[in-house]
């Protein structure tokens, strides 16, 4: 085998291992991945491959082909260079004089009108090594299934049938007499347990009829009891005596006392709305018990007599000043008064 040759097993050996490839001075190999396809005629499916394509652009040493030369002719990579450049300089020699080139296992170039490169793959090679060993599936059209004769579907077929024995059949007739046994047995222990509830609880009137179908009536009666009586209590009212605290404590009984703080509950009375008279003369409505206070203090300081009535129907603690019967005395108060308090106002109950 010459170098030419062995440089073109070279190339195509080097095509299954690498996707792209040049041959120095002459152009680049580059493979093009394809799915799995069909053919035109739609009567095979071809297996995922790879082709080559040329580009003549391609042409400085990428070194694949030098660094392969060199192990496989063991020399240097100088001569291994100056062997692919010999080897290119021949394919543009062949080309320019017969205007066509065939490299086996790879494909063919040739010159077209304008003097330019073209190549076109070989056929038979599959440069993609996971479909190694597939080859194109031949597909045949399916061809129409025979009719069934519909006679031959509606014939029944008879199947033997095993004999049933004597001995078989009184087994059977053995265990579903079991089974009845049982059932009965069963019933009988549910109806024994109902029978026995209901004379254990007294059960009467409807709920028997209905488990006994007979035709019993309700034996309900209802409950009577005694008219309640009030009586009423004939202990005197305590008299309470309180301590220097104002804390007073009376008797109910040898168990129970009862505390009153009778200091608070004499000032309650004495300011709240007990006190009713026509006329009320108001200072001021709060919120907080402590304003109304503070408002009290200031106005005995002014020598106005103002009390704390409880509160009215929004929460509010009212200062008014209480106990004028006579409109005539109430005009003359409120007009005292706004002296010192101009949003004072009237009220009549």
């Amino acid at each position: 085998m010459n170098i030419h040759q062995h440089i073109i097993a070279g190339i195509k050996e080097q095509l299954f291992l690498n996707d792209y490839l040049v041959l120095p001075n002459f152009g680049g190999f580059v493979l093009k991945t394809q799915r799995a396809s069909y053919t035109a005629g739609g009567l095979s499916l071809l297996p995922p491959s790879k082709t080559v394509g040329f580009n003549v652009q391609l042409k400085q040493n990428d070194g694949i082909l030098t660094h392969w030369l060199q192990d496989q002719l063991k020399c240097s990579k100088s001569e291994a260079t100056q062997h692919l450049f010999d080897f290119s300089n021949f394919c543009s020699g062949v080309l320019q004089s017969k205007r066509r080139l065939s490299l086996a296992g790879i494909g063919f170039f040739y010159l077209d009108f304008e003097n330019n490169i073209c190549f076109e793959p070989a056929n038979d090679n599959n440069f993609n090594t996971d479909s190694f060993g597939l080859s194109a599936v031949q597909l045949n059209p399916i061809s129409e299934e025979t009719k069934i004769d519909k006679a031959i579907e509606r014939t029944p077929k008879f199947e033997d049938r095993p004999a049933t024995t004597a001995t078989e059949a009184v087994v059977k007739r053995k265990i579903n007499y079991r089974k009845t046994a049982y059932l009965t047995l069963f019933l009988v222990t549910l109806s024994s347990v109902l029978i026995l509830l209901v004379t254990s609880l007294n059960v009467k009137g409807v709920m028997q009829s209905s488990l006994f179908l007979n035709k019993g009536k309700s034996l309900y009666t209802p409950i009577e009891y005694k008219d309640l009586e009030l009586k009423q209590n004939k202990s005197q009212s305590a008299n309470l005596v309180a301590d220097n605290n104002g804390i007073a404590v009376f008797e109910i009984n040898a168990q129970k006392n009862i505390s009153v703080n009778v200091f608070d509950a004499q000032q309650k009375n004495a300011v709240s709305g007990n006190i009713v008279s026509k006329y009320e003369i108001i200072l001021g409505c709060f919120k907080k018990m402590k304003n109304a206070k503070r408002l009290v203090e200031q106005l005995k300081k002014n020598n106005i007599d103002a009390k704390i009535k409880e509160n009215n129907y929004k929460g509010m603690h009212v200062v008014a000043v209480l106990g004028i019967n006579d409109k005539v005395d109430a005009i003359d108060a409120l007009e005292v008064i706004q002296g010192n308090y101009p949003k004072a106002w009237l009220k009549v109950n």
